[in-house]
């Protein structure tokens, strides 16, 4: 790779991060007023917040998912350089790195807790009590208020000041040398599914079988053969690009194309529902089976594609 290509190269990255931070820096402010807010509406209204936020069990169940996907990722390294630096600054490899997954890590926490609160509303549901519906969703929301505040507090502002350093890099017109990081092993793979099951188990109580349902299967794994299909029929690999960095790729779409599958499923369970016309007693049941197919989804999008898409651009770096 010439120093002409390296540098246009670096400049992509950048601006690619830099796109997606405006996003960033968008919510981190809509995040610290929401904040403000409701601190200012519980003194004036005298009641303590903090009470009706404590969860320890959602919370748990968030920090053992991203825990998860880290280890998936094989990154420990990485996130602990980014969010302790120990007073020695990020050199341009290293801000690179930092952007790229802190970027990755903060979309994926979003999601996490979208997993946990379906998790709990499925599981609430198979049991259904209309007299707790209000509570189950009070309960369930909290996950993603606790996912949110970790990706404010912790993954946002790294993401940000990582793309900064990049910057000042772009400016100044200093290349940044290929240097892989350490390649994931498949039992760190093996590892992170491990601990996600563990969650699921803890954030279920157990329940893990009310889990398994076959025509949100198919209509999650429908969704991918049928663009695997197309493309397969239709599209083209680009030229000039490495076989490491089309498959990257691939994984990265597929990890958008399982996420409208499930919402493809969703739509179809809720309409074929309304269709049979289920008895009172079996409606929480019914919308309990048509939210896995959404779960299904982002366990896929999070704990296979990602992680895949994450490690393939990895080892395309370093070429």
């Amino acid at each position: 790779m010439t120093n002409q290509e390296s540098t246009e190269k670096n400049e992509t990255a950048v601006t690619s991060i830099w796109h997606g931070s405006k996003w960033l820096i968008f919510a981190y402010v809509i995040g610290i007023l929401c904040g403000i807010q409701c601190l200012l509406e519980s003194v004036a209204y005298g009641y303590n917040l903090l009470d009706d936020l404590n969860d320890p069990n959602c919370l748990f169940g968030v920090l053992v998912l991203i825990a998860a996907f880290i280890t998936t990722c094989g990154r420990w390294r990485l996130v602990g350089r980014g969010l302790f630096p120990r007073g020695k600054a990020w050199n341009g490899t290293e801000a690179k790195n930092i952007a790229d997954y802190f970027w990755t890590l903060s979309r994926v926490t979003g999601m996490l807790g979208v997993v946990s609160v379906l998790l709990i509303i499925i599981t609430a549901l198979s049991d259904f009590d209309p007299s707790k519906i209000i509570q189950i969703i009070y309960i369930a929301l909290r996950s993603i208020l606790y996912a949110v505040f970790v990706d404010l507090l912790f993954f946002m502002p790294v993401t940000v000041l990582a793309m900064k350093q990049l910057q000042k890099l772009q400016t100044a017109n200093e290349t940044l040398p290929p240097q892989p990081l350490r390649k994931t092993k498949a039992l760190q793979f093996v590892g992170g599914w491990l601990i996600a099951l563990l969650a699921v188990w803890g954030i279920c109580f157990g329940e893990v079988q009310i889990l398994f349902d076959l025509p949100s299967i198919c209509a999650v794994g429908g969704s991918l053969i049928i663009y695997l299909a197309a493309r397969k029929l239709f599209g083209k690999r680009p030229l000039n690009t490495e076989p490491t960095e089309t498959t990257s790729r691939l994984f990265e779409k597929l990890a958008h194309v399982v996420l409208y599958g499930g919402l493809i499923g969703t739509a179809i369970g809720f309409a074929y529902m309304l269709y049979i016309r289920l008895n009172p007693e079996d409606i929480g049941r019914g919308i309990a089976m048509i939210l896995l197919s959404q779960t299904y989804a982002i366990f896929l999008s999070v704990f296979v594609f990602t992680p895949l898409s994450v490690q393939l651009a990895n080892e395309n770096e370093g070429r």
